[in-house]
C-alpha cells in the first residue's frame, strides 16, 4: 500500500514545468502579433489566457513579452493610458527588455503627437540595445526598430532628409540578417523565421516609399516599389506552405500594403483607372488586416474625391467605419465619421452633415463609453489576475504541507517499526527524528518569512501601478472638453484611487504574520499603547530580519523617512542607550 502511495505521488509533479526563454519559440510571438493584426480582441483573450497558464506565471520574461505585446494592442486601438500601464508592469519585472519598453513608451507619446518626447524614449531604447551584447536575441531586431521610430519621427518633423537616412540604416540592418541571407543564396523560403525577416524587410521597403511619396520623388518610391514586389514574387512560390502558422495572412498584409503605394502613385499622375484597379486588388489581400484596410479605404475616398465621385467616395467610408466598429478600432472610427461630416458640408449637404455631426456627438460619447467599459475590465482582470495567482500559489503551498505530513508519517512509522525490533536503533532513530523535525520547522518558518515578503512586495507593486493609471487617467480626462465625459470618468478615478493603500492589504499581511509570530504586536502595545499603525509595520520589518534599505522598498518610502521613523520608535517605546532598536524588537 505504501509503495504505491509513493508511486502516485512520484507520477504527479508537485509544480508545474516552468518553460525558459530559449524552450519558448520567438514564431509564437510572432504570430501572436499578426493575430493582433488581423483580431485584436481574440489576440487580447489569447494573451489573458496565457497570463494565467501555471508555466507562464513566475516566469518573468514570458510574462514580460505577453504584456508587451497586450500594450501594443491597447496603442493601437488608441487606448495610450492601458498601453502605458502595461509597458510599465513590463518595466517592473524585468530588465532585460527594458529596450523594448522604452520603445514601446516612445509609441505612446508619438501616437499623441508629442514629437520630442517620442524621440527622447526612442533615443533612449536604441543607446540601451547598443549596450547589450551583439549575440543577445532580438538585440539586431531591436536596434532596428529604434531606426525605423526615430526616421518616423524626422518625417513628422518634415526633416526627410534626417528621415531617409534612418529608414536606410534600419534597411540595410534587415538585409544583412542572417534568415534574409539565406533566402538570397538558396532563392527559397524554409522556415516561419525566414519568412518573419522577409516581412521586415518588406516593412522597411514600405517606410522608405512612404518618404518618397510624400516627398515627391515618385521616381525613387517606384523603384523601391519594384525591389519589395521582386522579393514578394521570391517568396510567392513558398509561402503559402506556412498557412497553419499565419504567416500567410502576414504576407498578404505586405502585399496588399503595396498595391495601396501603387494606388497613390497612379492617382498623383492622373491616372485613375490604374489606382482603382491597385485598389480592387489590395482590398482582396488586406481583408484579414483591418487597420491596413481601413487606411486604404480612407485613401481611396480620397482618388474618389479627387474625380468628384462623392457618392463611391463615401460608400469607401461607410465600408471602413463598419471594419472600425467591428474591430473595436474608436480612433480610426471618430476619424472617418468627421471626414464623412466634411465631404458632406463641401458639397452642400447641410442638413446631411448636421444629421451626421449629431450622429458622431452620441457616436462619441458611446465610444468614450466602451473605453472606459475596456478600462473597467481591465483593471478587473488585473484583480481577477493576481487573485488566481495568490490561489495557485496557495495551491503550491497546500502541496508542499501534504508532502511534509506524508513524508513524517513514512518517518515515523520507519521509527515505530525500527524501534519495535531493537531499543538501540531506537534511540538512534529518535535523534534523527528530532533533528530532521527541526529542520522542518525551520524551512518552515523561513518560507512564512518570504511568503510575508512576498505579500508586501505585491502590495507596493500594486499601489505602484495603480498610481500610474491613476496619474495617467487624471492627465487624460484633464484633457477631455466635455463635462459630461469628465463626469463619465470621474467614477472610474475614485475607485483607482480608493484601491491605492487599502487598508485590506495590511490586515491580511497582519494577520498572516501573526500567524508567524503569534503574541508580537500584543507585546510590542504593551510597550506604548500609543504606538501607530506605522510604527508596527516598521517593526513587523524589523522582526522579519529586514535592513533599513529593504524596508524601505517594501513601503514604498524613501530610506530617510525610515530612519526618521526608527528615531520616533526608539523614544516611543524607551529603549536603552547601547541597545540597537534591530536587536530589541528580535528580542520582542
Amino acid at each position: 500500500m505504501l509503495y504505491y502511495l509513493i508511486l502516485i505521488l512520484l507520477s504527479h509533479p508537485l509544480f508545474p514545468e516552468s518553460s525558459s526563454d530559449n524552450q519558448q519559440s520567438q514564431a509564437v510571438f510572432d504570430s501572436l502579433r499578426i493575430t493582433a493584426k488581423t483580431s485584436p480582441k481574440r489576440a487580447i483573450s489569447e494573451i489573458r489566457e496565457k497570463l494565467k497558464d501555471p508555466s507562464v506565471v513566475g516566469v518573468p520574461i514570458l510574462e514580460s513579452k505577453y504584456l508587451n505585446i497586450l500594450g501594443e494592442i491597447y496603442l493601437d486601438l488608441g487606448m495610450p493610458t492601458l498601453a502605458l500601464s502595461n509597458f510599465i508592469e513590463v518595466k517592473q519585472k524585468t530588465n532585460l527588455n527594458n529596450g523594448w519598453v522604452l520603445s514601446n513608451i516612445g509609441n505612446v507619446y508619438f501616437q499623441q503627437k508629442n514629437w520630442t518626447q517620442a524621440k527622447k524614449y526612442y533615443e533612449e531604447s536604441l543607446l540601451m540595445f547598443q549596450s547589450y551584447p551583439n549575440d543577445l536575441v532580438q538585440v539586431e531586431s531591436g536596434i532596428t526598430v529604434c531606426l525605423s521610430n526615430l526616421g518616423r519621427v524626422e518625417k513628422q518633423l518634415n526633416n526627410n532628409e534626417n528621415a531617409l537616412e534612418y529608414f536606410k540604416q534600419a534597411l540595410d540592418q534587415r538585409l544583412k540578417s542572417d534568415y534574409f541571407k539565406d533566402i538570397q543564396n538558396t532563392q527559397s523560403v524554409q522556415s516561419n523565421e525566414h519568412i518573419v525577416a522577409v516581412n521586415h524587410v518588406l516593412y522597411q521597403y514600405n517606410l522608405l516609399i512612404q518618404l518618397y511619396i510624400d516627398w515627391g520623388y515618385t521616381n525613387l518610391a517606384i523603384e523601391q516599389l519594384e525591389y519589395s514586389d521582386s522579393l514578394i514574387n521570391l517568396v510567392k512560390p513558398f509561402i503559402f506552405s506556412f498557412q497553419k502558422n499565419g504567416f500567410t495572412a502576414s504576407f498578404k498584409r505586405y502585399y496588399g500594403m503595396n498595391k495601396t503605394l501603387k494606388m497613390i502613385i497612379y492617382s498623383q499622375q492622373k491616372n485613375f483607372s490604374k489606382a482603382l484597379s491597385e485598389s480592387k486588388d489590395a482590398i482582396l489581400y488586406l481583408e484579414e488586416s483591418p487597420f491596413e484596410l481601413v487606411s486604404h479605404l480612407k485613401l481611396k475616398s480620397d482618388v474618389l474625391l479627387i474625380q468628384n465621385k462623392v457618392y463611391p467616395a463615401l460608400e469607401a467610408l461607410d465600408n471602413a467605419i463598419k471594419i472600425s466598429v467591428k474591430n473595436g478600432m474608436t480612433i480610426q472610427e471618430i476619424d472617418l465619421l468627421d471626414k464623412k461630416s466634411k465631404i458632406f458640408e463641401a458639397n452642400s449637404l447641410e442638413r446631411s452633415a448636421l444629421d451626421l455631426k449629431n450622429s458622431i456627438d452620441i457616436k462619441k460619447t458611446n465610444i468614450h463609453s466602451r473605453r472606459v467599459e475596456l478600462l473597467v475590465e481591465s483593471l478587473n482582470y488585473k484583480d481577477e489576475l493576481y487573485d488566481s495567482r495568490k490561489q495557485l500559489q496557495s495551491a503550491k503551498t497546500k502541496q508542499l504541507i501534504i508532502l511534509i505530513v506524508f513524508i513524517l508519517t513514512i518517518i515515523i512509522l520507519g521509527i515505530f517499526i525500527f524501534s519495535y525490533r531493537t531499543r538501540k536503533a531506537f534511540f538512534f532513530q529518535k535523534k534523527t527524528i528530532e533533528k530532521q523535525e527541526k529542520i522542518i520547522d525551520q524551512n518552515a518558518f523561513k518560507e512564512k518569512e518570504n511568503e510575508l515578503m512576498m505579500m508586501s512586495a505585491n502590495i507596493v507593486s500594486k499601489n505602484d501601478l495603480l498610481k500610474s493609471i491613476e496619474k495617467d487617467l487624471d492627465y487624460h480626462i484633464s484633457l477631455l472638453e466635455d463635462d459630461n465625459d469628465k463626469k463619465l470618468m470621474k467614477p472610474l478615478l475614485k475607485r483607482i484611487k480608493d484601491k491605492i493603500d487599502d487598508s485590506a492589504d495590511w490586515d491580511n499581511f497582519q494577520i498572516e504574520f501573526s500567524i508567524a509570530f503569534p503574541d508580537f504586536i500584543d507585546k510590542l502595545t504593551k510597550l506604548n499603547s500609543k504606538i501607530s499603525s506605522s510604527d508596527i509595520k516598521l517593526c513587523c520589518y524589523l522582526k522579519l530580519g529586514l535592513k533599513t534599505k529593504d524596508i524601505a522598498k517594501f513601503s514604498g518610502l524613501s530610506v530617510r523617512a525610515i530612519e526618521n521613523q526608527r528615531y520616533r520608535l526608539r523614544k516611543k517605546i524607551n529603549i536603552p542607550s547601547g541597545t540597537s532598536l534591530d536587536s530589541y524588537v528580535l528580542r520582542i
